[in-house]
């Protein structure tokens, strides 16, 4: 995996062009709160965290997937030192073309509930194992600077089959 605790800077997470992963501590929103103008998707593989989107706090423990689809004002209050996570960022136009031809009701409620902690049920922990395979891929496809000839097709298929594989979740 990419280990990036303070290199992941904010410029390149504020907007970005394209479909990027990286493994992170958040470090570098701990000074200050980051304006993400892209879509977030994170899962929490060990430790703790606060973060603040200055309205609301979320407690990111192992196994908690946070998610905002447009974006949103970040900060991270406090960490253990074990903390990390496991990052997707995308950039706005690719969800736009990706999220069409999904229901709004399922948009809306990724809004209204953008953190989940998996329980220790059966169900709930086959979705965290299958969550964890959608992050192994996009580490495969995203990680550092690859540039091939189908990167735009990979970011969209990608992208659009995580959220419908997600909110294919929901009713569960």
């Amino acid at each position: 995996m990419e280990k990036n605790n303070s290199g992941y800077g904010q410029g390149l997470l504020s907007d970005t062009g394209q479909i990027r992963y990286a493994e992170t501590d958040l470090s570098f929103l701990s000074g200050s709160p980051c304006h993400f103008r892209c879509g977030i998707y994170m899962a929490c593989v060990s430790g703790r965290c606060e973060v603040s989107t200055g309205a609301e706090a979320f407690l990111l423990e192992e196994q908690t997937e946070l998610i905002f689809l447009n974006g949103t004002l970040l900060h991270r209050l406090q960490a253990t030192e074990d903390f990390r996570v496991r990052m997707i960022v995308f950039p706005g136009d690719v969800f736009l073309k990706a999220i069409l031809p999904i229901d709004t009701p399922y948009m809306n409620y990724a809004h209204e509930h953008p953190c989940y902690r998996h329980t220790p049920d059966d169900r709930s922990q086959a979705t965290w194992k299958q969550m964890c395979i959608w992050m192994d891929v996009a580490q495969m496809l995203f990680s550092g600077d690859s540039r091939t000839q189908f990167r735009e097709l990979q970011e969209y298929s990608f992208l659009q089959s995580l959220l419908l594989w997600l909110f294919g979740t929901v009713p569960e």
